[in-house]
């Protein structure tokens, strides 16, 4: 039960042994969730050549230029990427002004060696940086690091940080996809959404201003696990999933 009353999940990255298929060790859970996060998907293909067709006049025996059409060789699909921000903070105070109440925080600068660690870092028995998994609500992302950018931006009096921003990008080892809709069935073509509780956010509001009415909060409460819905807590990133239109159906006849 999170300071609010309701359960904060937060996103977390741990090293993946694709061969047994688990995690292994620790995760590293974020201090703030990301305020949204972007994927890509993509398809390649070899050029484009003129393949000759039959021509009308010529009986079906020549090929004219004229009748010529464009052909492209659909060489597969690339793989999935996952673009976001973290916030590393070493201040001690969170963006919403609120002194921190968790213990051991550490300064950014061990925060940052952390991530790297078990990002970045080239192991020795596979030479390789290592497979992770990326877990936060619908994201379960088996992955590479495929680059991470940081910028520090505030700094104590000896110019050691005290917060950074760092941008990052996954890139899906083969056969992995970004999220688990398919698992949720969440089959309408309609985009995912994210949000971040403010103070006086209610989830009656937030799902009508999403979806248009306020009568699919009990399926949206179930989707991100809350535990009571009348109690929002502010940092906390909610998800709007297409809702299957067997769903609304379901509910507009209630």
């Amino acid at each position: 039960m999170g300071l609010f009353g309701a359960s904060l999940e937060k996103l977390s990255i741990y090293q993946w042994d694709e061969a047994a298929g688990s995690d292994v060790g620790a995760a590293f859970e974020v201090m703030f969730n990301p305020k949204s996060y972007v994927t890509r998907h993509g398809n390649s293909y070899l050029g484009n050549k003129k393949v000759p067709t039959p021509s009308d006049n010529s009986g079906g025996s020549d090929m004219s230029p004229e009748s010529s059409q464009s052909s492209a060789s659909f060489l597969g699909s690339k793989a999935e990427s996952l673009e976001l921000s973290l916030t590393f903070d070493g201040t001690g105070t969170t963006q919403y002004g609120l002194t921190s109440l968790f213990s051991g925080i550490t300064s950014v600068k061990e925060q940052v060696l952390a991530f790297l660690s078990l990002c970045v870092n080239i192991d020795e028995s596979t030479h390789m940086p290592n497979c992770l998994r990326v877990q936060w609500g619908i994201i379960d992302f088996r992955c590479r690091l495929k680059s991470n950018t940081i910028t520090y931006n505030l700094f104590d009096k000896a110019g050691e940080p005290l917060r950074a921003e760092m941008s990052v990008v996954f890139e899906a080892l083969p056969g992995a996809t970004v999220t688990n809709l398919g698992a949720q069935e969440l089959s309408s073509p309609d985009l995912t959404h994210t949000h971040m509780v403010t103070a006086g956010d209610t989830l009656p509001l937030l799902v009508k201003n999403i979806y248009g009415s306020s009568k699919y909060y009990l399926q949206i409460a179930r989707i991100n696990k809350l535990d009571n819905f009348r109690q929002l807590e502010p940092g906390q990133t909610l998800l709007f999933p297409p809702l299957e239109q067997s769903v609304r159906k379901q509910t507009s006849r209630k």
